[in-house]
């Protein structure tokens, strides 16, 4: 019985064909021993045939939008509780029709908080493929479309009719507005970018910013560390912050922006190998400031007066760093520019760069130790991010990708 759908990136090997990468729709199955395994799906024929020539981006969103949606179809079936899903236990995936796809796509409104743009991409890859089911004759289910020019491929291409408008399938979709312009991360190489811009620009706040991104620390909890509140070690694989509020290191000045929200001991990773570089780097700097200043203060992090900088400070600073960056950036790579300078984001964005790090490396096996990563109570700040990248960690394994199955009538939920 399969447990969930997830979705893999493979190599993929083709006689005649150099090998390519595919994000292949994987189904979990656990074994009577516990075991976990992972097999490829039959479904893949569908996105394989129609997307193995396109940008990987569209069969990734493509397959991971099918894997929402089945394993959403599964887990109501499991419940029982109504009686449009229970019936697939019989009929399998030859019983779908649109009760479940509306379904489906009201619980991404109510419990995911989808914005419009984002349930209506997934109400088009799901009507794509109920269409490929339908043409297939593993559904029975009356699709309307019609032929729209695609200047991109310079051919007709079929776009299906949104049947949801029957009062059964009623689907009550979001307000028409911008889905959320807020940066939670960067690519790899603009990490790299800010760290090397921030060293070469505003070197002041370089080994705060790489806490933040490897460590998850935010802006308040970096400025509360004192020189003594981090624990090194040989190997030089990762450092511990001790994280707490510390007030009498900003005596007389205003905390705003200051406090730190979770005391803990948070785990620092040395992701790119520099992380103790910086931190040597920064201790000279430092030494240079308070003798300059003729200042002394217990804080690691100091304004340009010798003293202790504050959260306020920081933010004045990472802005500078923004602005940099992105003239950087722009240089670099006009595209990703636009983006990133016409979206909202600031130095919070570290710790969401921090988050996805932990799951893309491994550095959490968990949701749970996502969270603790974190420095959260709960779950629902870790949830998201997980969710959204599990599906995408990268294996090495090599596959072929299913072309060719008649027995998609057997697929069970």
């Amino acid at each position: 019985m399969i447990s969930r759908y997830v979705v893999r990136e493979k190599t993929i090997n083709e006689p005649l064909s150099p090998e390519y990468k595919f994000p292949v729709l994987m189904e979990q199955f656990v074994l009577d021993n516990g075991q976990e395994i992972e097999l490829p799906s039959v479904l893949n024929k569908f996105t394989h045939s129609k997307y193995k020539k396109k940008p990987v981006s569209v069969a990734k969103n493509q397959n991971t939008t099918i894997a929402q949606f089945l394993n959403y179809v599964k887990g109501q079936v499991d419940l029982g509780d109504d009686a449009v899903f229970l019936s697939l236990r019989e009929q399998k995936i030859s019983g779908l029709n649109f009760y479940h796809l509306s379904s489906f796509l009201n619980y991404c409104i109510d419990v995911c908080d989808n914005v419009y743009s984002t349930i209506k991409q997934k109400e088009r890859r799901l009507l794509e493929f109920y269409g490929q089911l339908n043409n297939a004759g593993v559904i029975n289910v009356k699709l309307k479309y019609k032929m729209v020019y695609d200047p991109v491929e310079a051919k007709n291409r079929r776009v299906y009719q949104v049947p949801l408008d029957d009062i059964q399938y009623q689907v009550h979709y979001p307000p028409r507005k911008p889905a959320s312009n807020k940066v939670v991360d960067l690519q790899d190489r603009d990490i790299d970018l800010l760290l090397s811009t921030c060293e070469k620009y505003v070197p002041d706040i370089l080994f705060a910013v790489a806490l933040c991104i490897y460590g998850g620390l935010r802006k308040g909890e970096v400025v509360n560390l004192r020189t003594n509140d981090l624990r090194m070690f040989d190997d030089k694989n990762i450092m511990v912050a001790d994280i707490k509020d510390r007030p009498e290191l900003f005596k007389g000045r205003l905390l705003s922006e200051s406090g730190a929200k979770k005391p803990r001991h948070q785990v620092v990773f040395n992701d790119n190998g520099k992380l103790y570089d910086y931190y040597e780097k920064h201790l000279t700097y430092r030494t240079k400031v308070l003798h300059d200043k003729n200042t002394t203060t217990e804080a690691l992090f100091v304004d340009t007066n010798g003293n202790a900088m504050t959260g306020a400070n920081y933010l004045h600073r990472f802005d500078k760093l923004k602005e940099c960056f992105l003239k950087a950036k722009e240089i670099d790579e006009y595209t990703e520019f636009l983006r990133l300078s016409h979206n909202k984001w600031g130095s919070h964005i570290c710790r969401g760069i921090f988050t996805n790090l932990c799951v893309r490396r491994g550095y959490a096996r968990s949701l749970e130790e996502l969270r603790s990563h974190r420095g959260d109570k709960h779950t629902t700040s870790s949830e998201p991010y997980w969710n959204r990248y599990t599906i995408e960690i990268q294996t090495q394994q090599t596959i072929n990708v299913i072309t060719s199955c008649d027995k998609y009538k057997n697929i069970y939920f």
